[in-house]
């Protein structure tokens, strides 16, 4: 999945945050976007919170 979406505004890349559609008449808002690759759909945005992994405790040392 991508990393971020990000949308030009007045000639600068903005991070996006939210995305909505009009459906109807009424804005809804999205929760996830789809994108075709090489004839498979794949995830290209995602409204929900996504895990990523473990971090590292403090006490440990680094290199």
């Amino acid at each position: 999945m991508a990393k971020a979406v990000y949308v030009g505004v007045g000639s600068k890349a903005h991070k996006m945050k939210k995305a909505y559609i009009g459906i109807g008449g009424k804005a809804r808002k999205v929760k996830k976007m789809y994108i075709g690759v090489g004839g498979k759909a794949r995830l290209c945005y995602s409204a929900e919170l996504e895990k990523v992994g473990m971090a590292t405790a403090l006490s440990t040392t680094r290199y």
